[in-house]
C-alpha cells in the first residue's frame, strides 16, 4: 500500500501503524482503538483539507464523527467526536511526510503542531497522544521510530487500464468479445445492450475513477450514467440510463490479470447485498456477485479496443483472434499448398498464407494464448498438428495440416518480445516450440523443436490480414 502525500476529497483511506500493522478503528462511537485489518467503514476515514497539510480526520462509518485529541488532565487521549459548536475543541491534525515513505500525525490546533499520534506496545492497544516540547514552529525534521509513523492509503483502488491517448473512454467487452453499447437495433436507449462487429459511439464509455475503486460509467454518445432501479416487490434490480442525479457509484475491482467486476450494493428483501452487470444468453441483467465468468469483464482504453476476443492480453500488446500471417524472425513466411490437401507445411521467403487464430475451448480462456490455428483454402478446413518424425535414427516433431476433421490439437502463443511484437508457437501436446530452419538450401523448412546442426528461430510476427 503506497502512501499519498496529499490525500484526496471524498475517497476513504486506511491508517495504518507502521510499527504494529494495525490499523486505526472506531469501536464505538466516541472510542478509537486499533484493530487487525478487516472490510469495515469503521477502519475507513475521509481527509477534509482545512489548509495546506492541516486536515480534520473523519470516520466513513459516521460522517459527523471526527478524530479529536481531547483533553484529559495534563494531556490528552484520542476521542472521535461531533462538532460541539461554542466549546473548544482539537479537531484539525497536521501530515508531515517522513523519508520512509510514511506519515507523522500530529494534532495542529492553536499551533501546537507538536503532539503526536502513536502506539506503545501492544498491537491492539489505543493510540496515545503524546506532547514532545522539543519541536518549534521553526523545526523543519522530525525523526522517530517506527510505532509515531503511519502509513495512510487509499482503500481498494481502481486500476483501470492506460490507452495511448491519455483519454477515459473505455469499450467495455465480456471475455468473449461482446461490448456494452447503449442502443438496441430497436433504438431503445433506456437501457445498455450486448453487440458487436463494428465499433461505434454506442460503445464508448467514460469512466471516472472515484477513488476507493468506484467509479461512475457514462456512455458518451447517450451523455448518460448506468444507474439502477428496483423492479417489482421482490427486491428485484434492473439497470438503465440515466441523466439525473444521483449518479450511480460501481465498485469496479480486478477479479484477474485481465478482468474485472462491475457491480454495485443494493438491498434484497432488506439485506444489503453486491449485486453483478451479468451477462445472461446475450443479455444484461443484475445479479449477486459470484466469481463466474459471465461477471467478468474486459475493460480496453478506446484506442486499443477490439470485438475479437484476445489471444494474447498484455499492457504493451494486446493480440485479438483473428487471420495472420506469420514470419520468422530469419526471414521465412509459413504456407500451405493453397491448391492441394496436402500435409505438408513450407517456409518461403516470398509466398505466405494466412491462418486462423481461434481460442481453443478450455485451455484457460481469453488472452492465455491457447488456439487452434487452421486454414481454409480448400474444403474441409485443415487444421495445424503435430507428429513424430523419424529419419536417420533422430527423431523430431513437424507440423502438418488435418484436413480429415477429426484432429483438432491446441497451440499455446506466448509474447516473447515487445518491440516489435514477437511470439513462439507452442504444440501443447507435444510442448515443442514451432521453428523455421534454413539449411542453407531448397531443403529449408519447419519442425516442432529447434535442431541443433542448422540455424533457425522460433520467434515469429504475425502480419493481419487487412
Amino acid at each position: 500500500m503506497a502512501p499519498l502525500i496529499v490525500p484526496s476529497p471524498d475517497v476513504r483511506y486506511r491508517i495504518q501503524n507502521v510499527d504494529f500493522r494495525t490499523y486505526l478503528d472506531l469501536h464505538s462511537l466516541g472510542e478509537v482503538g486499533m484493530r487487525r485489518f478487516k472490510e469495515s467503514p469503521q477502519q475507513q476515514w475521509f481527509f477534509r483539507k482545512i489548509s495546506d497539510g492541516i486536515f480534520e480526520i473523519v470516520n466513513a462509518e459516521d460522517k459527523e464523527y471526527m478524530l479529536e485529541a481531547s483533553a484529559a488532565g495534563s494531556g490528552f487521549n484520542l476521542t472521535a467526536q461531533k462538532v460541539s459548536p461554542g466549546t473548544p475543541q482539537r479537531l484539525q491534525w497536521k501530515l508531515v511526510a517522513s523519508r520512509r515513505g510514511s506519515f507523522y500525525i500530529l494534532n495542529s490546533n492553536y499551533r501546537s503542531n507538536d503532539i503526536f499520534l502513536h502506539l506503545e506496545n501492544d498491537k491492539d492497544s489505543t493510540p496515545k497522544l503524546t506532547r514532545d516540547s522539543s519541536l518549534t514552529p521553526t523545526t523543519t525534521t522530525i525523526s522517530k521510530e517506527a510505532s509515531y509513523r503511519w502509513n495512510i492509503a487509499e482503500d481498494s483502488p481502481a486500476t483501470l487500464p492506460d490507452g495511448t491517448d491519455g483519454t477515459e473512454t473505455y469499450v467495455i467487452q465480456t471475455l468473449g468479445g461482446e461490448a456494452l453499447q447503449s442502443a438496441s437495433p430497436a433504438a431503445d436507449t433506456t437501457k445498455i445492450y450486448l453487440g458487436g462487429s463494428n465499433l461505434g459511439p454506442e460503445h464508448i464509455w467514460e469512466i471516472v475513477d472515484l477513488g476507493n475503486g468506484k467509479g461512475t460509467i457514462r456512455n458518451t454518445r447517450a451523455d448518460a450514467f448506468v444507474n439502477v432501479q428496483q423492479v417489482g416487490s421482490a427486491g428485484e434490480w434492473t439497470h438503465f440510463l440515466s441523466k439525473t442525479t444521483p449518479v450511480a457509484q460501481w465498485d469496479i475491482r480486478k477479479v484477474g490479470a485481465l478482468a474485472f467486476s462491475l457491480t454495485i450494493e443494493r438491498p434484497v428483501n432488506t439485506t444489503r447485498t453486491r449485486l453483478a452487470l451479468t451477462a445472461l444468453n446475450g443479455v444484461i441483467v443484475l445479479k449477486p456477485n459470484k466469481d463466474v465468468q459471465n461477471q467478468m469483464w474486459s475493460i480496453v482504453p478506446t484506442d486499443l479496443a477490439s470485438f475479437n476476443p484476445l489471444i494474447i492480453a498484455n499492457p504493451m500488446v494486446n493480440l485479438p483472434v483473428g487471420m495472420y500471417a506469420l514470419q520468422s524472425e530469419n526471414g521465412f513466411y509459413l504456407r500451405v499448398d493453397e491448391s492441394t490437401k496436402s500435409p505438408n507445411i513450407y517456409i518461403d521467403k516470398s509466398a505466405l498464407s494466412y491462418f486462423k487464430f481461434e481460442l481453443a475451448k478450455g485451455n484457460d480462456g481469453t488472452g492465455l494464448g491457447h488456439v487452434y490455428i487452421s486454414h481454409d483454402s480448400v474444403s474441409p478446413r485443415g487444421y495445424f498438428c503435430g507428429r513424430e518424425f523419424l529419419q536417420t535414427s533422430m527423431k523430431f516433431y513437424i507440423p502438418y495440416m488435418d484436413y480429415t476433421g477429426y484432429n483438432k490439437e491446441a497451440w499455446r502463443v506466448e509474447l516473447v518480445s515487445t518491440a516489435p511484437p514477437r511470439y513462439s508457437i507452442t504444440h501443447v501436446w507435444s510442448a515443442e516450440v514451432l521453428d523455421a530452419y534454413n539449411d542453407g538450401g531448397p531443403g529449408s523448412t519447419v519442425q516442432l523443436g529447434k535442431p541443433t546442426f542448422f540455424p533457425g528461430s522460433n520467434r515469429w510476427s504475425f502480419i493481419p490480414k487487412q
